[in-house]
Formats: C-alpha cells, sequence, structure tokens
C-alpha cells in the first residue's frame, strides 16, 4: 500500500481520495488551505487526512493533480522542489468554457505542460476519461472502466498501474505521454456523448481485448 497525496478538494479529488482510501492506500488530501483541506477530508470518510498541499506532498510516495486545467499553473509554482523525483499523476483536462474543445495547441496536452513546469518530477497522466460520477460506482454491469495510463518514465507507468490494480478500475499502458493529446480529446467525446445521451455524467470507457 502506498502513501498517496491529492492535490485538489473538488469533485475528482475527493471521488479519487475515497476508492484509494478505500482500498487500503494512506492518503492525504491537500489545499492551498489546510482548512479546507481537512473540512474535505472529513467528508471523504475516516482515515483521509487534510493538510496545506506542500505538507501533503512532503511524505508522498505518489502525488495526483486533481485540479482544474487553468489552476495548475498557480497550484504547481510553489511545489515544484516539494515535487522533485516524485510521481506526479496529473488528471486535468484542458476543456474550454462550453467543454466542446480544449485550449490547448495540438502539438502538446494537460500533462506534458505539467512535465515542462515539474522538470525534476516523475509525470504521468491518467484519468482524464474518468468522470467524478464514476468514482462512486466504477463498475458498468459487471465491467471496470478503463484508465489509461500515458508516460514516458516506464518505471513510474508502472507502479501506478500497481495502485490501479488495488482499485475496482482496469488499469492500461497506453503509450508515451504525447499520447494524452488523444486521451484529453477523448474526454471531450465523451462529455458529448454523455449530454447528447443524458448519461447523467456516469460513462466511461473499456477497451475489449
Amino acid at each position: 500500500m502506498a502513501t498517496v497525496a491529492v492535490i485538489g478538494t473538488g469533485n475528482m479529488g475527493r471521488g479519487l481520495a475515497k476508492v484509494l482510501s478505500e482500498a487500503g492506500h494512506t492518503v492525504v488530501l491537500g489545499s492551498r488551505d489546510a482548512g479546507r483541506a481537512a473540512a474535505a477530508a472529513r467528508e471523504v470518510g475516516p482515515g483521509v487526512v487534510g493538510r496545506e498541499n506542500a505538507a501533503a506532498v512532503r511524505d508522498a510516495d505518489i502525488c495526483f493533480l486533481a485540479v482544474p486545467f487553468a489552476q495548475e499553473n498557480a497550484t504547481l509554482q510553489g511545489l515544484r522542489a516539494h515535487l522533485a523525483g516524485k510521481i506526479v499523476v496529473d488528471i486535468s483536462n484542458p476543456l474550454n468554457a462550453s467543454y466542446d474543445g480544449l485550449v490547448t495547441e495540438p502539438t502538446t496536452s494537460a500533462a506534458e505542460l505539467v512535465a515542462e513546469m515539474l522538470p525534476a518530477s516523475r509525470v504521468v497522466g491518467a484519468f482524464k476519461n474518468t468522470l467524478a460520477a464514476v468514482f462512486a460506482l466504477p463498475v458498468f454491469e459487471g465491467a471496470q472502466s478503463t484508465v489509461f495510463v500515458v508516460g514516458d518514465d516506464e518505471e513510474a507507468k508502472q507502479y501506478l498501474l500497481g495502485i490501479i490494480r488495488t482499485l475496482p478500475f482496469a488499469g492500461l499502458d497506453a503509450g508515451a505521454l504525447s499520447v494524452a493529446r488523444t486521451l484529453e480529446n477523448m474526454s471531450v467525446l465523451l462529455i458529448q456523448l454523455v449530454q447528447k445521451h443524458d448519461y447523467h455524467w456516469r460513462a466511461g470507457f473499456r477497451v475489449l481485448a
């Protein structure tokens, strides 16, 4: 079991913290405000603690960045030194205001931009196609939702895939960090399907092989 920091107290951060805690991992929920982190941790459930961001990542084996894309730069500004050498998992999607496209250029992705901001960290991308509602009910008619894991650090990817195997999700190595560009566009498609077919924000992808 790992010691995990989840940076971000929104729906995604709380949902991820809950499934990780239920799987037996030690989870610290981080926020810029320690009081907000503590309140969110109490909401998630027993065993999860809340701390200010720097304190949350200090002893973590792996850190999940679960803040909106627009906030990532500000969040990471003061955490570079604390995250040096650590595995950092970017789960964000750089969606535009209407959720029908991305604000990034086609030649990059949110995950690649995080890697540029954290050159001393081991950045991977994952959970980009997992909607917040799926964390509560991740199994669809007996089938686990697929979590695509991308990154250029093979050891970091395998470590994350090992953690995902403890969760009610199916992890899959999807290749290099640049593949995050495709995954982030897939999230645009997923949102369009949810809105068109009224899936109540509970939908995901499953690879059949």
